[in-house]
């Protein structure tokens, strides 16, 4: 029953029967197992402490017995209560843990990719996206090369593993600016799920997943249309999560096209959604877009510092990788000479229905005794951070990606015609991404070599591109 519908409804009447299971398998083979069913049913229904108990002492027994299948299926719901609450630190911790009881339970090779993928989703959100999409490319090879009848026991669906794959590598792609690669994971992700006969609003959540990279291709039209369909699935489905995202992506749609007072009301619209599932990193992205839209709209600056500090407070909690993003927003505003207080950034916050800021505090794991604590570590690290030095080092960054593309720029310059159709090609998609370099890169194959010319009109991160080239082209 819970496995269908995880209602609050459902999940009150469920739970009772299964403590009153528990108990009564007590001693028996079984009772380990009808253990797991009820902290699974803990977990969803939002009682983490109690669930998280359960499942450690769970683990430890299974342990003990040597019955290692189980123990690994108790870790994966161990894993699953620290991702929903924010502890990805410990889930990355918990996921190393688990593949170790899958292979001491002899389980078979798309059961261990599973732990593996757990455990790059982990590595995901705590911002290591490069070695992420290095360990999904090298895995998607093996995948292809595995059975799909296993000879071992496993316990996972083959697809949910294929998928979660995937999905895993679509995600490390969008947060690393790599469009359509994302795009590419995320078609094959739909294929599967097609193949497989996946419902209406299985197929309508992974297509969402193509809003990001379309919008950061330009592609405007079509991620309108993408939205439109997704939120009438969501709707017809009452899915609170998922509306919640497409709120927000239809409030960054409205940014994107010059319309921050509309995108602020959609982002507000999206914060009352994020705060009914009470997610941590959804409620911090909401309120650090929120944020820019109001500031973009010439809004109170007071709410944007409100909700800059919300998203640092809940990132800092959490540990989250997302945290030095939200610390540059801050250190790049125009500060006081003192933080708020915890009780004045609520207080703003709480102006928007449905957005219980205290309450959510009060669930996130406690890296400091309290709010206005939270609010000074965040602060001090907007105060102490070095812009400057911020700047260089995504420039190096920049430069370290493009130094393949900057050496074939040269090497045409000099008079080595077999790359030029490749660049030419590339050129147009790179301006669709933002980097404005054609131009410059023409005329530098044209034989200028006036690097201020070259670079007048050009961001730092631009400019530096060029300058490099032409360091390239000037070398022995």
């Amino acid at each position: 029953m819970i496995k269908r519908d995880t209602s609050p409804a459902t999940l009150s009447l469920a739970i009772p029967l299964l403590r009153h299971i528990t108990e009564e398998t007590r001693g028996t083979e079984i009772e380990l197992a009808s253990a797991g069913v009820l902290a699974n049913a803990l977990i969803e229904a939002g009682r983490y402490a109690e669930a998280e108990q359960m499942e450690r002492d769970r683990i430890a027994r299974c342990v003990m017995q040597g019955n290692y299948r189980l123990a690994s299926s108790a870790s994966g719901n161990l894993f699953v209560l620290f991702r929903r609450t924010g502890r990805y630190e410990e889930a990355l911790r918990t996921a190393e843990e688990m593949a170790g009881h899958t292979r001491r339970a002899g389980l078979g090779p798309w059961t261990q990719l599973s732990d593996e993928v757990q455990r790059l989703q982990a590595l995901n959100v705590l911002g290591h996206y490069a070695e992420v999409l290095a360990a999904v490319e090298g895995h998607r090879a093996q995948m292809r090369a595995l059975p799909e009848e296993s000879a071992a026991e496993e316990t996972v669906d083959l697809w949910n593993v294929r998928e979660g794959l995937l999905d895993t590598g679509r995600e490390a792609a969008l947060r690393s600016g790599q469009w359509e690669t994302a795009l590419s994971l995320n078609a094959e992700c739909v294929e599967s799920e097609r193949r497989r006969g996946a419902d209406e609003l299985e197929i309508a959540w992974t297509r969402f997943n193509d809003y990001g990279p379309l919008l950061g291709l330009r592609r405007y039209p079509e991620v309108r249309a993408l939205l439109r369909d997704c939120r009438a699935a969501f709707e017809q489905e009452s899915a609170v999560y998922e509306l919640g995202l497409v709120y927000g992506a239809l409030a960054r749609l409205e940014n994107e096209e010059g319309r921050p007072a509309s995108a602020a009301r959609f982002g507000q619209t999206a914060m009352r959604y994020h705060y009914q599932t009470g997610q941590p990193e959804a409620c911090a992205i909401g309120h650090n877009n929120l944020a820019n839209y109001i500031e973009l709209a010439g809004g109170a600056p007071d709410a944007v510092l409100a909700h800059r500090l919300a998203a640092g407070i809940i990132r800092w909690q959490i540990s989250s990788g997302q945290l030095s993003a939200t610390v540059r927003n801050l250190a790049r505003s125009s500060l006081p000479p003192e933080p708020p207080s915890f009780a004045q950034v609520c207080a703003i916050l709480e102006q928007i229905e449905g957005v219980r800021f205290r309450e959510l505090f009060a669930k996130l794991p406690q890296r400091t005794p309290d709010g206005d604590a939270a609010i000074r570590a965040v602060w001090e690290m907007a105060r102490g951070f070095d812009l400057e030095q911020e700047g260089r080092r995504r420039v190096q960054e920049v430069l370290s990606g493009f130094e393949p593309l900057l050496q074939g720029i040269a090497a045409v310059a000099r008079g080595n015609s077999q790359p030029r159709a490749e660049i030419e090609d590339l050129l147009p998609k790179l301006e669709e991404k933002g980097w404005r370099i054609a131009d410059a890169v023409r005329r530098l194959w044209a034989g200028e070599r006036d690097a201020e010319a070259l670079t007048a009109g050009l961001d730092a991160q631009d400019a530096a591109l060029v300058r490099r080239a032409l360091e390239l082209l000037e070398a022995p």
